[in-house]
């Protein structure tokens, strides 16, 4: 080692490459600004070793340890420049302790998150006669989804027909939706919650389960 090179201190003296980024803690506790991350791709290898735990989308994220009051966890996020969320699947302590090597994902592009939603939430109101009137407001806006339709079923009464589409939409990250909360896609159509799924994993991707009415 160089004279005078303090490997817990030096890593963003050393490194070519560097990028900001913002980590945002799992457990809502706040966010901490980086000023030296080093992004790296997972390699075609590293992703066959894993046994499918990891992609070749995957990357590997360095971050400087003297930047951070307390290590990375599972299921933190990395938020880069372009405010990309990356998923941290796995840590590791490197380089005689200089840096944490975090393994993470960006989960939506990994599941083809293709569109923004907004969540609407229920709250009353007094309509124009002074009675009490539900009303849908927004409640999370641009939120980016993947809405996949899965089964229609109609029937018809008295001449009128109706139905009921049901739908699962993903979400990258965990959303608080209850049976009073509404999905609004893109060009307007709504939804209707009625539950969700948490992930199994943090690799996983948050799904409402709602249905569409015809």
């Amino acid at each position: 080692m160089a004279a005078g090179l303090d490997p817990q201190s030096d890593f963003a003296q050393v490194t070519d490459g560097l990028e900001p980024a913002t980590l945002r803690r799992v457990d809502g506790s706040g966010a901490i600004a980086i000023t030296s991350a080093l992004r790296r791709a997972v390699t075609t290898r590293e992703a066959a070793a894993s046994d499918g735990k990891y992609t070749t989308s995957d990357v590997h994220w360095h971050l400087a340890a003297a930047e951070l009051p307390a290590p990375p966890r599972l299921g933190d996020q990395i938020i880069d420049a372009s405010s990309e969320s990356w998923t941290i699947l796995e840590t590791q302590l490197a380089t005689c302790g200089s840096r944490w090597n975090c393994t993470a994902r960006n989960l939506a592009l990994a599941g083809g998150l293709n569109t923004y939603v907004t969540i609407l939430r229920e709250v009353a109101t007094k309509g124009p006669s002074g009675a009490v009137e539900p009303t849908f407001v927004p409640y999370a806006s641009g939120v980016q989804a993947r809405i996949q339709e899965l089964s229609a079923t109609r029937n018809e009464q008295h001449g009128r027909q109706s139905g009921i589409v049901k739908a699962k939409i993903y979400l990258a990250q965990q959303v608080l939706v209850d049976n009073g909360n509404r999905i609004q896609a893109a060009d307007g159509t709504l939804y209707e919650v009625t539950g969700y799924e948490r992930p199994d994993s943090i690799a996983s991707l948050f799904t409402i389960n709602a249905i569409r009415r015809l």
